[in-house]
């Protein structure tokens, strides 16, 4: 998962690849194959399927585009994530917050920031 966070964090924009990426990461990780395929990388409704249950979310698009999420019932907060879309800054805030969900049940390791 670190690469996909890598790679929307370094997007410019959308696109329908990491779309795909998000969609067999988040969805079907036994599998190479995505089911069905949002966009969850252009459109706010659909990268907010991602945000795990139990958190809310903030985003914010001046002076720069941020999202943040935070768990209801610590209220947490892991940091604002910039990305240069609104859709693409909650994607890889919600992606954190599911793999640091995973990390914390022991599941794999890594560096995620």
């Amino acid at each position: 998962m670190d690469e996909l966070i890598a790679k929307l964090e370094a997007a410019a924009e959308g696109s329908r690849e990491l779309d795909r990426e998000i969609s067999v990461t988040v969805f079907s990780p036994d599998s190479k194959e995505a089911h069905s395929v949002g966009f969850y990388t252009e459109l706010i409704d659909a990268a907010l399927t991602l945000v795990p249950e139990g958190y809310d979310w903030e985003l914010t698009s001046f002076p720069t585009v941020r999202a943040e999420l935070w768990q209801r019932e610590d209220d947490r907060r892991d940091g604002p994530q910039i990305a240069s879309s609104p859709a693409l800054a909650l994607c890889i805030a919600a992606l954190k917050a599911r793999y640091r969900w995973i990390i914390s049940r022991g599941g794999f390791r890594s560096s995620v920031r």
